[in-house]
């Protein structure tokens, strides 16, 4: 048997290398058994990181199937027009808290409050989410921000709907920061 190189190897049994040399048999098991470790755990991380992405796209696809059913889209449009009003800031107090625009808003905003810690947390592709739902979710929080800027001041907790304010300020345009 000869190799490209025009030098022949001898034609000896594997057996008979074993016999042979015994004392390199176990310097090249050694060396096997460790490019096949670092081979599976090159395996195994691609798999982890790849579920990964298979749920956070599932956990985006979820958000947009929620936000097409029948109850949620009466639920958006009812908020699309309480958003509108100017006088939001008054169902952030307390006579105001068992109206049912009050539990609009809150219903509305925890939404993307969640919707926030979600994609911070990388559970939400961001990239995806901020394709599809950018603009109203900056917009939106420019109409109620009165709302919850009066909501934190009436509960005293300042970091109320936070996450949902960072995101909303990353991803508004510059002509849209004017407003924020």
């Amino acid at each position: 048997m000869s190799s490209k190189t025009g030098a022949s190897m001898p034609d000896i049994p594997f057996w008979e290398l074993v016999t042979q040399y015994p004392d390199q048999i176990g310097v090249y098991a050694t060396v096997i058994a460790a490019l096949a470790t670092v081979v599976a755990v090159l395996i195994a991380c691609g798999a982890i990181h790849s579920a990964s992405r298979v749920a956070r796209a599932r956990a985006t696809l979820d958000i947009f199937l929620r936000e097409t059913t029948k109850e949620l889209s009466t639920d958006r449009m009812e908020f699309a027009k309480l958003r509108k009003r100017d006088d939001l800031k008054k169902f952030a107090l307390p006579e105001n808290a068992d109206e049912k625009e009050t539990a609009l808003l809150w219903v509305s905003l925890n939404r993307y409050e969640l919707t926030a810690i979600g994609i911070g947390r990388g559970i939400i592709d961001k990239k995806t989410y901020k394709a599809w739902n950018r603009k109203s979710l900056v917009h939106d929080w420019i109409r109620t921000k009165n709302f919850i800027k009066e909501l934190r001041k009436q509960t005293n907790n300042p970091r109320l709907l936070i996450e949902y304010e960072k995101l909303a300020r990353r991803w508004a345009t510059p002509k849209e920061k004017l407003s924020l």
